[in-house]
């Protein structure tokens, strides 16, 4: 085949596409934008309002469309408390993300780096995560952000794995155990804190200064 030849059958001819393929494509952006314009307007209201107080009626009007629409996109208010939720996750992976290899200097690298700008970041959005905690079973499911979750289980276990071989972490317990006691720890601190009427940002930081000294002492070699 002739280079020329090559060249015209690598291209399509415009005209014949077909004509349901660029509508398919506008129609998928235009329902992506609508999505967005729909949680944008839930997150105003929940958070101005409260869940019972917000309505579904006031997501669709503040979104600019009807509530039929916005019933095809979500169910109801519970719904969209859990796109809300894992949008966040997702805006924010960077830095919920973990390495798999540290140069380990002390105990405390056990536990995920920037841990203050996780805090800070949950502190900032403290208003959703304890409506989804109340109102959803987000928290409790497995409709998480799993991918971004399992990859830094993995991560984690293989951090304490390279400090148990250096003489840095007790080598007694298996690295996913301790690993799934730290989750354990910082489900049951964070969840308390979200579940109580304190909002003092330094009252979770103390929580888990106290918190996490206890578990780091346990992990010293004996």
């Amino acid at each position: 085949m002739s280079p020329a030849k090559a060249s015209q059958t690598a291209v399509p001819d415009r005209a014949a596409v077909t004509g349901s393929e660029v509508p398919t494509s506008h129609r998928a952006n235009k329902r992506a934008q609508c999505r967005d314009d729909i949680l944008r307007a839930a997150e105003t209201i929940f958070k101005e309002r409260g869940f019972i107080s917000a309505r579904m009626a006031d997501i669709a009007r503040a979104a600019n469309i009807s509530e039929k629409t916005l019933f095809n996109y979500f169910s109801g208010k519970p719904a969209l408390l859990e796109a809300l939720t894992l949008d966040w996750f997702e805006s924010n992976q960077v830095l919920f993300e973990e390495p798999q290899v540290i140069a380990a200097a002390n105990i405390e690298q056990v536990l995920p780096p920037a841990l203050d700008r996780r805090l800070a970041a949950i502190n900032e959005y403290r208003w959703l995560l304890a409506m989804t905690a109340i109102h959803t079973d987000l928290f409790v499911s497995h409709r998480q952000p799993q991918a971004l979750f399992q990859h830094n289980f993995a991560a984690r276990v293989q951090r304490v794995r390279q400090m148990q071989k250096e003489g840095i972490v007790r080598a007694d317990i298996p690295a996913a155990e301790i690993c799934n006691l730290y989750l354990a720890l910082r489900n049951h601190l964070l969840g308390s804190w979200l579940a109580s009427s304190d909002v003092d940002f330094k009252t979770l930081q103390k929580q888990f200064q106290r918190g996490m000294a206890v578990f780091l002492r346990g992990l010293k070699p004996e």
